[in-house]
Protein backbone atom coordinates (compact mmCIF):
# COMPACT_ATOMS: atom_id res chain seq x y z
CA UNK A 1 0.00 0.00 0.00
CA UNK A 2 0.87 3.54 -0.76
CA UNK A 3 -0.15 6.65 1.57
CA UNK A 4 -2.57 8.49 -0.89
CA UNK A 5 -1.80 12.43 -0.68
CA UNK A 6 -4.51 15.03 -2.14
CA UNK A 7 -2.19 17.82 -2.75
CA UNK A 8 -0.20 19.14 -4.95
CA UNK A 9 2.59 19.98 -2.76
CA UNK A 10 2.96 16.77 -0.23
CA UNK A 11 4.63 17.50 2.76
CA UNK A 12 7.64 15.53 3.67
CA UNK A 13 9.22 13.68 6.63
CA UNK A 14 12.49 14.51 5.87
CA UNK A 15 13.63 17.70 3.94
CA UNK A 16 17.00 19.77 3.25
CA UNK A 17 16.54 23.16 3.28
CA UNK A 18 18.80 25.62 1.07
CA UNK A 19 18.81 29.24 1.08
CA UNK A 20 20.35 31.74 -1.32
CA UNK A 21 19.99 34.63 -4.20
CA UNK A 22 21.11 32.41 -6.97
CA UNK A 23 19.01 29.29 -7.79
CA UNK A 24 21.24 27.70 -9.98
CA UNK A 25 23.38 26.77 -6.82
CA UNK A 26 20.85 26.08 -4.78
CA UNK A 27 19.26 23.75 -7.83
CA UNK A 28 22.81 22.04 -7.73
CA UNK A 29 23.02 21.68 -3.59
CA UNK A 30 19.62 20.05 -4.11
CA UNK A 31 20.77 17.92 -6.83
CA UNK A 32 23.23 16.73 -4.44
CA UNK A 33 21.29 16.32 -1.19
CA UNK A 34 18.86 14.18 -3.12
CA UNK A 35 21.28 11.51 -4.78
CA UNK A 36 22.27 11.00 -1.21
CA UNK A 37 18.71 10.36 -0.50
CA UNK A 38 18.20 8.49 -3.45
CA UNK A 39 21.34 5.91 -2.15
CA UNK A 40 19.67 5.42 1.11
CA UNK A 41 17.34 2.66 0.57
CA UNK A 42 15.24 3.44 3.43
CA UNK A 43 14.38 6.69 1.70
CA UNK A 44 11.44 6.92 -0.63
CA UNK A 45 9.42 9.49 -2.47
CA UNK A 46 12.85 11.68 -3.02
CA UNK A 47 11.85 15.05 -4.66
CA UNK A 48 12.22 18.63 -4.97
CA UNK A 49 10.48 21.13 -3.41
CA UNK A 50 9.87 23.37 -6.65
CA UNK A 51 9.16 20.35 -8.67
CA UNK A 52 10.09 19.71 -12.16
CA UNK A 53 11.24 21.99 -14.65
CA UNK A 54 9.22 22.89 -17.70
CA UNK A 55 10.58 24.19 -21.43
CA UNK A 56 9.88 27.69 -22.11
CA UNK A 57 10.40 30.35 -24.99
CA UNK A 58 12.08 33.68 -24.35
CA UNK A 59 11.99 36.47 -26.53
CA UNK A 60 13.45 39.57 -25.93
CA UNK A 61 11.62 42.52 -26.87
CA UNK A 62 13.05 44.87 -29.51
CA UNK A 63 11.28 48.30 -28.58
CA UNK A 64 13.00 49.87 -32.08
CA UNK A 65 12.05 47.28 -34.34
CA UNK A 66 8.30 46.76 -33.02
CA UNK A 67 8.01 50.36 -32.94
CA UNK A 68 8.54 50.70 -36.55
CA UNK A 69 5.80 48.08 -37.16
CA UNK A 70 3.47 49.71 -34.50
CA UNK A 71 3.78 46.12 -32.53
CA UNK A 72 3.62 45.91 -28.54
CA UNK A 73 4.72 43.79 -25.92
CA UNK A 74 1.02 42.89 -25.60
CA UNK A 75 0.62 41.79 -29.24
CA UNK A 76 3.45 39.29 -28.77
CA UNK A 77 1.51 38.24 -25.58
CA UNK A 78 -1.42 37.77 -27.30
CA UNK A 79 -0.06 36.12 -30.28
CA UNK A 80 1.49 32.96 -28.25
CA UNK A 81 -1.72 32.99 -25.90
CA UNK A 82 -3.49 32.11 -29.51
CA UNK A 83 -0.63 29.57 -30.28
CA UNK A 84 -0.76 27.29 -26.86
CA UNK A 85 -4.38 28.01 -24.74
CA UNK A 86 -6.14 30.44 -27.03
CA UNK A 87 -6.61 33.76 -26.49
CA UNK A 88 -10.29 34.55 -24.93
CA UNK A 89 -12.06 37.40 -27.17
CA UNK A 90 -15.98 37.19 -25.72
CA UNK A 91 -18.55 35.37 -24.41
CA UNK A 92 -21.00 33.69 -26.20
CA UNK A 93 -24.35 34.00 -24.66
CA UNK A 94 -27.37 31.38 -25.11
CA UNK A 95 -30.16 31.69 -22.60
CA UNK A 96 -28.64 31.12 -19.63
CA UNK A 97 -25.09 29.81 -20.86
CA UNK A 98 -22.15 31.67 -21.45
CA UNK A 99 -19.24 29.99 -23.73
CA UNK A 100 -16.45 31.91 -23.80
CA UNK A 101 -14.83 32.48 -27.40
CA UNK A 102 -11.49 31.45 -27.95
CA UNK A 103 -9.11 32.84 -30.85
CA UNK A 104 -6.66 29.84 -31.57
CA UNK A 105 -3.87 29.32 -34.15
CA UNK A 106 -3.80 26.62 -36.45
CA UNK A 107 -0.22 25.80 -35.75
CA UNK A 108 1.27 21.83 -35.18
CA UNK A 109 1.47 20.52 -31.97
CA UNK A 110 5.37 20.41 -32.31
CA UNK A 111 6.46 23.68 -33.01
CA UNK A 112 10.07 24.05 -33.75
CA UNK A 113 12.05 27.53 -32.99
CA UNK A 114 12.71 28.26 -36.84
CA UNK A 115 8.57 28.45 -37.66
CA UNK A 116 8.11 29.82 -34.03
CA UNK A 117 10.25 33.09 -35.39
CA UNK A 118 8.36 32.68 -38.39
CA UNK A 119 4.76 33.21 -36.50
CA UNK A 120 2.67 36.18 -37.11
CA UNK A 121 2.08 38.52 -34.58
CA UNK A 122 -0.61 40.63 -35.31
CA UNK A 123 -1.42 44.14 -34.27
CA UNK A 124 -4.79 44.63 -35.02
CA UNK A 125 -4.20 46.47 -38.75
CA UNK A 126 -0.82 44.65 -39.74
CA UNK A 127 1.46 41.37 -39.06
CA UNK A 128 4.93 40.44 -38.68
CA UNK A 129 6.60 37.66 -38.12
CA UNK A 130 8.19 37.14 -34.07
CA UNK A 131 11.51 37.26 -35.20
CA UNK A 132 11.40 40.79 -36.90
CA UNK A 133 10.08 42.56 -33.48
CA UNK A 134 12.32 40.72 -30.83
CA UNK A 135 16.26 41.08 -30.50
CA UNK A 136 16.48 36.71 -30.26
CA UNK A 137 13.86 34.21 -29.68
CA UNK A 138 15.57 30.73 -27.53
CA UNK A 139 14.11 27.90 -25.83
CA UNK A 140 15.16 27.22 -22.12
CA UNK A 141 14.35 25.41 -18.83
CA UNK A 142 12.72 26.59 -15.78
CA UNK A 143 11.14 25.97 -12.63
CA UNK A 144 7.89 26.68 -12.66
CA UNK A 145 6.83 26.89 -8.99
CA UNK A 146 9.89 28.83 -7.31
CA UNK A 147 9.26 29.21 -3.41
CA UNK A 148 11.07 31.81 -0.81
CA UNK A 149 11.51 31.47 3.17
CA UNK A 150 12.22 34.86 5.15
CA UNK A 151 11.90 36.66 1.28
CA UNK A 152 14.97 34.33 0.16
CA UNK A 153 14.81 31.95 -2.39
CA UNK A 154 14.63 28.77 -0.57
CA UNK A 155 14.94 24.77 -2.25
CA UNK A 156 14.39 21.70 -0.35
CA UNK A 157 15.24 18.21 -1.36
CA UNK A 158 12.62 15.99 0.00
CA UNK A 159 12.05 12.54 1.36
CA UNK A 160 9.81 10.07 3.44
CA UNK A 161 10.87 6.94 5.07
CA UNK A 162 10.28 3.30 4.16
CA UNK A 163 7.59 1.34 6.32
CA UNK A 164 9.37 -0.35 8.95
CA UNK A 165 12.37 2.64 9.34
CA UNK A 166 11.52 5.31 11.53
CA UNK A 167 12.36 9.15 10.64
CA UNK A 168 15.35 9.25 12.80
CA UNK A 169 17.26 6.34 12.15
CA UNK A 170 16.88 7.54 8.40
CA UNK A 171 17.63 11.20 9.45
CA UNK A 172 20.71 10.47 11.08
CA UNK A 173 21.81 8.08 8.26
CA UNK A 174 22.00 11.22 5.84
CA UNK A 175 22.39 14.33 8.12
CA UNK A 176 26.70 14.21 8.21
CA UNK A 177 26.81 13.75 4.14
CA UNK A 178 24.18 15.94 3.54
CA UNK A 179 26.20 18.53 5.85
CA UNK A 180 29.36 18.16 4.17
Amino acid sequence: MNAFVLSADPEALIEARFLGEDPVVLDSLSNVALNIMRHNPKAINVRNEWGKRSMIIKSEYDPIKAGKLHISKKNIVDATKSISDGLPIGIYRDDNTKVPVVLKSDVKENMSLEQFNDFSVWNGKSSAPLSQVTKSVKMDWEYSLIKTYNRELSMAAQCDVRAPYTMKEVHAEIKAEIEE
